[in-house]
């Protein structure tokens, strides 16, 4: 065993590395550098002593938590440990420091080496990462919106129809109530928290409350459950303008946004396809609206809200998508055809809608579609897979993310995923909110393995198919099964992807 002494030892035995590879070294980071930065969660960081000694420790935290100054400046939290310091005595006695950065499951590093500094930012030192260290959204562990009503919240609710509560005590309940599960939330590791829809009378319903203009008829479709039965329910129709009182979402985040301390708070509001397609063949009163002004007043109400929105801080939007998905079943294909409608033009209708809706978003808003075939007291609407809608899904609406209903065979396969473009992320609603059922932890992992072959790992994502009471009834569970399957989908994704 010879000892190697110089360069031209070493160059004897190792090649001179290709211009590709040297073309990596860079005197900044690059965009590609910032990105991988804002995904990794965990870094190896070496530091010289005085001496010469090399120390090595490990840093990890939530995805982001080395944070990019300037393409030349990073700053790393320091997280409480076992104080021994031998690291930060390092850089005060030398200044060297070098650290690889890893992304798990990906097989790449990001290294980088220069001098450090230390200072004192609380901000930075903390136990976890700020709203501004969160990254963007959407996370490995999703949580779709509404949770399961707490029983003292419908207490208070009746109590005040037979006049022994008032509306001060039913708010102090809900925000109580609200509150809690937040926290319940984050104790779970989830890096996005809802306040569960607590003050909603449903996913939708809320918001056509919150505007006048609105009478209910029963709707076209109907609810099905597991037995055969048959579900008639009432939806919104347009008997006068369309006039929105105060803004309908806003009241409903700021309070949320209140009660995180880890998590980003997540806003949710239905698409406007829910205002038509229930009732196609005449969901307004033609006396009042034609489809182009009725159409120009829902986009004027969408884009108000989403302004208001973001002016109040959040940056994390999901809106509910039920009649596209809906599309997909060849029944309600059926359906539609014989009440004189062309589903392939009520699809081209609604991707114009939320076109124009998100058209001139405010900048810095992540905005993702969840898509249900309905949802109500564990009962559906419409089966049947994506296919017939794939193609302008997942590339005509303007959206970053898809929160894709797939916990049963109503959802049918994969396949129709190889549409997704590379730059929208895919969160698979695996886990079911209609069922007790706890899930075994293997299923969730091997369908997303499933998955992974029509969308790269790396923009997939976990959640429930649906939330969990998306009227104030609820779907057929208990509240510890609810908390159980959102504790599976943060253990899952860990696993996965090496965090929630």
């Amino acid at each position: 065993m010879a000892r190697l002494t110089s360069t031209d030892d070493l160059r004897r035995i190792i090649a001179e590395p290709r211009p590709a590879t040297r073309s990596k070294v860079l005197d900044a980071l690059d965009e590609q550098s910032i990105d991988f930065l804002k995904r990794c969660p965990f870094a190896l960081v070496g530091t010289t002593a005085a001496d010469g000694t090399i120390e090595v420790s490990p840093k990890g935290d939530e995805p982001g938590f080395i944070r990019v100054e300037d393409p030349k400046t990073l700053l790393i939290p320091e997280r409480v440990g076992n104080n021994l310091a031998f690291g930060l005595s390092n850089i005060l006695a030398t200044g060297k420091i070098g650290l690889i950065a890893l992304v798990p499951a990906t097989g790449e590093t990001l290294r980088v080496s220069g001098t450090a500094e230390i200072f004192e930012a609380p901000t930075l030192r903390g136990s976890g990462p700020t709203a501004d260290d969160m990254g963007d959204p959407p996370f490995r562990a999703e949580v779709i919106g509404s949770l399961l009503r707490p029983r003292i919240l419908k207490d208070t609710a009746t109590a005040i129809a037979n006049g022994k509560a008032t509306a001060a005590d039913y708010q102090a309940v809900l925000e109580r109530e609200i509150g809690r599960v937040v926290a319940r939330q984050e104790e779970l590791g989830l890096r996005v928290a809802t306040d569960g829809e607590f003050g909603r009378t449903s996913w939708f319903g809320f918001f056509f409350e919150g505007l006048d203009g609105f009478r209910l008829k029963p709707s076209l479709f109907r609810f099905r459950d597991t037995e055969g039965g048959s579900f008639e329910w009432p939806t919104c129709v347009a008997a006068a303008p369309i006039r929105r009182r105060a803004p309908i979402t806003l009241a409903e985040y700021q309070r949320v946004k209140r009660f995180t301390t880890t998590a980003l708070p997540k806003a949710t509001l239905p698409t406007p396809s829910a205002f038509h397609f229930f009732r196609f063949t005449q969901p307004f009163d033609p006396a009042v609206y034609d489809q182009q002004r009725y159409f120009d007043d829902l986009v004027a109400v969408y884009r108000s809200e989403l302004v208001e929105l973001a002016q109040a801080g959040c940056t994390y939007v999901q809106m509910d998508e039920v009649p596209v998905a809906m599309l997909c079943d060849p029944l309600v294909r059926e359906q539609a055809r014989a009440e004189g409608g062309d589903p392939d033009k009520l699809l081209d209708l609604y991707v114009g809608v939320m076109r124009r809706i998100l058209e001139d978003r405010p900048s810095g808003i992540t905005v993702g579609m969840h898509l249900c075939r309905g949802n109500f007291r564990s009962r559906w609407m419409a089966s049947g897979g994506y296919e017939p809608v794939a193609a302008r899904l997942f590339n005509d609406f303007p959206v970053d993310a898809y929160f894709l209903e797939y916990d049963s065979q109503r959802a049918g396969d994969f396949s129709p995923l190889r549409h997704v473009p590379k730059d929208r992320h895919v969160v698979l609603g695996l886990v079911s909110s209609k069922t007790p059922v706890l899930e075994d932890p293997d299923d969730p992992r091997r369908r997303i393995d499933e998955a992974a072959r029509f969308v790269d790992l790396e923009r997939l994502s976990l959640s429930s198919q649906c939330g969990f009471a998306s009227v104030a009834g609820g779907n057929s569970i208990d509240e510890d099964t609810q908390w159980a399957k959102l504790g599976l989908i943060v253990d899952t994704a860990r696993a996965v992807w090496g965090t929630a």
